[in-house]
């Protein structure tokens, strides 16, 4: 008999003395077996896993290890000066900054506009927006020469482009198989409050981090809560990314 065989059968007595009187230790040993066994190096592998816990367990991927000193630090608004920085982005950056729109960025992260001054106020009629500040009046096609309009809508007949906020998230993917059930997808994606660096920085190794572990080049983007205007778009649009927001709203 294997040895493998032979450690099992043995093992098999003290299984069903367990199940006996307590089912929970083998369930256990069940579940750790099973999450094991998850391969959580492949998009395959992550999309099985349905048990939150597990989905939001921290683990190693070999991949994310080699280049993850190259980037920003993690939770931290990106910037160029964090150590490891290649040259490449820092250079990039300097070639466009002068060309950026002369916009002073407006309240802070977490969309607190208190005490920001901007145009007219939005009721009246004539109201200004100079810097197409979408958070202001919805806003989708720049003022400024040379900015592609924004994307609000899907060119083909009877298409909803579906995006939602919030995400994505490590507990995300029960409502992913929600929407595979019903034939749905859907897109993940306050940007006015940061310096051009800041900005630049965000855009930047958002789209490197997805190249360089998916093999994708991203070409697009929406902003969180919509919060765009010209020079953000000017920032984007360098980085060959056009700019996507709604022009329906659930207000859920």
């Amino acid at each position: 008999m294997p040895r493998r065989a032979a450690i099992l059968s043995a093992a098999l007595p003290a299984l069903a003395l367990a199940a006996c009187a307590d089912h929970r230790p083998v369930e256990r040993r069940a579940l750790n077996a099973a999450r094991r066994a998850v391969d959580r190096t492949t998009w395959q592998g992550e999309a099985k896993i349905t048990d939150p816990t597990q989905e939001c367990t921290y683990y190693d991927y070999a991949p994310v290890n080699n280049i993850v000193n190259t980037y920003p630090e993690i939770w931290e608004t990106a910037t160029l000066s964090s150590a490891g920085i290649a040259d490449e982005p820092k250079q990039l950056f300097a070639s466009i900054n002068q060309s950026i729109p002369n916009i002073a960025p407006r309240g802070d992260r977490e969309g607190n506009f208190q005490g920001v001054s901007y145009g007219t106020s939005r009721f009246l009629h004539g109201t200004t927006d100079p810097d197409c500040w979408w958070s202001y009046t919805r806003c989708d096609k720049p003022k400024m020469k040379g900015l592609n309009a924004d994307i609000t809508r899907c060119p083909e007949p009877n298409t909803w482009g579906f995006t939602l906020d919030d995400g994505p998230n490590c507990t995300h993917n029960a409502y992913y198989d929600y929407l595979q059930t019903i034939d749905q997808k859907a897109t993940l994606f306050y940007m006015t409050s940061m310096t051009n660096e800041e900005a630049f920085a965000e855009l930047y190794f958002s789209k490197k981090a997805i190249f360089d572990i998916l093999g994708v080049t991203v070409r697009c983007w929406r902003p969180p809560y919509g919060d765009v205007d010209d020079r953000i778009r000017f920032i984007a649009q360098a980085l060959d990314m056009r700019t996507v927001v709604w022009n329906e709203d659930t207000d859920d």
